[in-house]
């Protein structure tokens, strides 16, 4: 089997064995309580949405998800709960696949990375875009002091009612194409 597409409305209900996982190429994979259609998904091979998870901590529980949340290229979480931040929360090896990362309305996340925990010294090496909106409780996007190398595929930043953050990107990636920054009030740099 190369690749799967998988809509489920809860993420216990999602079976998948971990051979099928190993031998994957291309998966989409939409934990959601809405059909989705969506265009962009096209330009990737493998695709998580999270979105509307009471305990984000159901998904870490499934083995399966898991391994789905580290291979992912294009993740997306919305309205999800009971997370402080992505790395090393829910990946620890730091989503090195994860080419375009959007987080939106995740009303407990304080950071994307806290250093501070990591083992590894890298996160995020391929992400080309990333969209971060509504989240009431980012104050940084790094907590602790980011490393060389983080975010420097980085092409797109779009940072959007972000009210309590006050510290973005420590430096700007020389690659970095459109930043778009709207009702970030706090936002020292």
């Amino acid at each position: 089997m190369n690749a799967f597409e998988i809509k489920v409305s809860n993420p216990k209900e999602l079976q998948i064995d971990n051979k099928t996982l190993e031998n994957v190429d291309n998966f989409k994979v939409y934990v959601w309580k809405k059909v989705i259609d969506n265009n962009k998904v096209r330009l990737y091979s493998r695709v998580l949405y999270l979105c509307e998870i009471e305990d984000t901590r159901e998904v870490l529980v499934k083995r399966c998800l898991k391994v789905i949340l580290t291979k992912a290229q294009r993740l997306r979480i919305k309205s999800s709960n009971n997370f402080e931040n992505l790395v090393p929360q829910l990946d620890q090896d730091g989503f090195k696949d994860v080419l375009s990362l959007k987080l939106g309305k995740c009303s407990d996340v304080k950071c994307i990375v806290n250093w501070r925990l990591m083992k590894n010294s890298i996160a995020f090496p391929s992400l080309e875009s990333l969209h971060l909106s509504k989240l009431e409780d980012l104050k940084v996007l790094c907590n602790g002091e980011t490393p060389r190398g983080m975010f420097s595929n980085l092409q797109t930043l779009k940072l959007i009612y972000l009210d309590e953050l006050v510290y973005g990107l420590p430096c700007v990636p020389c690659n970095l194409n459109e930043i778009y920054v709207c009702s970030c009030d706090s936002l020292l740099y």
